[in-house]
């Protein structure tokens, strides 16, 4: 409300509250305010109604220890529950991947499988450019098979870090971005890894891959200070720790610990 024209008594006495005052700067943002004033007024509906709002139920979660888990005789379907791919024979051409790597996890991936046929599959489910298939959506069944088992567990260790996937070898790959200080070309990939005190993994709970953006050839684009925490790399480790938060409502009986190393410092 315009301050200059308003007095905002109609509201007062309507129990609204004053809660601050615009800066004056419109949408300009760090440019000096040249705008009216603004009273901002809020209306409480109910005493309690921050709380009511941010009130979320957990999902349900049934703990599986990992002796449970890897004791499956389809431990490859389980461990892809859920996992909609947009088309049921994409989905079970996915469980046949991570099948053919489980059995032979030291082979190339076209080593892996037995003859060209199942290897034209995965390739062909790799390279679909349809919405459905995404980093997120293949392992939001292990994601929920991890969390399973460390509802299990009295304690879980969650490390997470930052590596660069070089891949400067592909010379025809499109959509990369430098990796270090230039020196070669790939994706950054970040993960939260969920293991047990005595180092057995759980699962990734998380993870997020990304190609940094090129430097500008004049080298006077933004610099880091002027960037907004979500607009920076670092903010990678929030998010994952944001998602931390969030499973552990659904476990209150484990106790969670976050291990980062100095990049973590945010």
């Amino acid at each position: 409300m315009d301050r200059s024209k308003f007095t905002g008594l109609s509201l007062s006495v309507s129990n609204w509250w004053r809660v601050g005052v615009s800066s004056g700067r419109g949408r300009l943002g760090p440019r000096q305010g040249d705008k009216p004033l603004k009273d901002v007024w809020l209306y409480p509906l109910h005493r309690r109604c921050r709380q009511q709002l941010q009130e979320e139920v957990p999902a349900p979660l049934t703990p599986r220890s990992v002796e449970q888990s890897l004791a499956r005789e389809d431990w490859c379907v389980g461990e892809m529950g859920g996992v909609d791919l947009g088309d049921r024979r994409r989905t079970r051409r996915a469980v046949n991947i991570l099948a053919a790597r489980w059995q032979n996890p030291q082979a190339s991936f076209y080593g892996s499988f037995s003859d060209w046929t199942p290897a034209q599959g995965a390739y062909g489910l790799i390279e679909h450019e349809g919405p459905e298939i995404s980093l997120a959506s293949l392992l939001s069944g292990h994601q929920q098979a991890t969390q399973q088992r460390m509802a299990a567990e009295a304690v879980v260790l969650w490390a997470q870090d930052t590596t660069g996937l070089n891949y400067s070898g592909l010379r025809q790959t499109t959509d990369l971005g430098p990796l270090g200080e230039a020196k070669g070309r790939g994706l950054g990939l970040h993960r939260l890894l969920a293991v047990r005190p005595d180092g057995v993994p759980l699962g990734v709970l998380d993870a997020q891959c990304w190609a940094r953006e090129p430097v500008a050839a004049t080298g006077k684009g933004r610099g880091r200070n002027a960037k907004s925490i979500d607009q920076k790399e670092s903010y990678r480790w929030i998010e994952a720790y944001q998602q931390a938060a969030a499973v552990a409502r659904r476990m209150p009986q484990t106790q969670l610990v976050v291990m980062t190393d100095r990049a973590g410092d945010w």
